[in-house]
């Protein structure tokens, strides 16, 4: 991916709370590459959305992530997954711009990610997960 690994944000009511302020500085203070959100519920939302729509279709099926791009039964598939995720976003009244096309937004993560293996899989392969 783009940007930084460590994504960080308050999920208190309240906002950012000292706890979380003084985290802030600790890691700005360590020159770590992280980015912080005043709306971290959103970001949790977005990556779920891209989960939800990837990772357990990359691990049932064994496929990378762009081999699901050319299975058209997956691209179904994901395509139910993302759109039950996205009403169920905007039933809890998140707003992300993603929402606007859920399906468009996990496709590009899809392309994007190329020959990546997603955990899931990954977890599959090495026996750390067990469907029954």
């Amino acid at each position: 991916g783009q940007g930084p690994l460590i994504h960080i944000g308050s999920v208190s009511p309240s906002g950012e709370t000292p706890l979380y302020k003084a985290f802030v500085t600790e890691l700005t203070d360590k020159g770590a590459d992280f980015a912080s959100h005043a709306q971290i519920e959103n970001l949790i939302w977005k990556k779920l959305i891209a989960n939800v729509g990837i990772n357990c279709v990359c691990a049932v099926t064994g496929l990378t992530s762009k081999h699901l791009l050319g299975q058209e039964d997956c691209v179904e598939f994901i395509t139910g997954l993302v759109h039950e995720v996205a009403a169920v976003a905007r039933a809890k009244g998140i707003s992300l711009p993603v929402l606007e096309d859920p399906v468009a937004y996990v496709l590009s993560v899809l392309a994007v990610t190329g020959d990546n293996k997603v955990s899931m899989l990954q977890d599959m392969e090495a026996e750390y997960i067990y469907v029954t």
